[in-house]
């Protein structure tokens, strides 16, 4: 009987957090739209962390990726220096913030990139209105059954929440 209660509990959570994750990207989405910048919002699947992050001044995401591949070069040289245009948007947190412990982030499915189950995916949302699409993965951490679906449409704002694992943006 007691794991049954754990169980219902941990699924709690775990819709809970997937709901929490509606209101962050709506929030996200309407500051990219009034405060006119790039914002994203950042999923680390080897921490079970997230945060956001705002442009320090405003680039073409073209101009980033190429900055981004630098940084990469810089990496193989083994410096240290980290090159990015992106910061922390303190409005949301200045440190990452973690998932309950028996919460986890199981994918980022994004329709240009494909699956990211580790390392540390972004959903962009951009100062038009418009958004990367993807479909973020929210499970309990001891099963690959039960999980949640965020599908983040590209537009309007919309997102839909699904009780299973949806694979298609259809």
């Amino acid at each position: 009987f007691g794991s049954v209660a754990v169980n219902q509990v941990t699924y709690q959570r775990v819709r809970s957090t997937t709901r929490q994750f509606v209101g962050t990207f709506r929030k996200v989405r309407n500051d990219a739209i009034l405060l006119n910048g790039i914002y994203r919002v950042a999923i680390d699947f080897d921490h079970n962390a997230w945060w956001v992050e705002t442009q320090r001044k405003f680039e073409l995401l073209s101009t980033q990726e190429e900055l981004e591949k630098q940084q990469k070069k810089k990496e193989k040289d083994k410096k240290e220096e980290q090159v990015t245009n992106f910061v922390a948007a303190d409005k949301y947190s200045k440190t990452p913030k973690e998932l309950p412990g028996d919460v986890v982030f199981e994918g980022l499915n994004k329709e240009k990139e494909g699956l990211l189950t580790q390392g540390v995916g972004y959903i962009h949302f951009f100062p038009n209105g418009f958004n990367e699409q993807a479909i973020l993965y929210i499970n309990k951490s001891e099963t690959k059954q039960e999980g949640w679906s965020l599908l983040v449409r590209p537009t309007a704002g919309r997102i839909e929440i699904y009780d299973k694992h949806i694979t298609t943006f259809d």
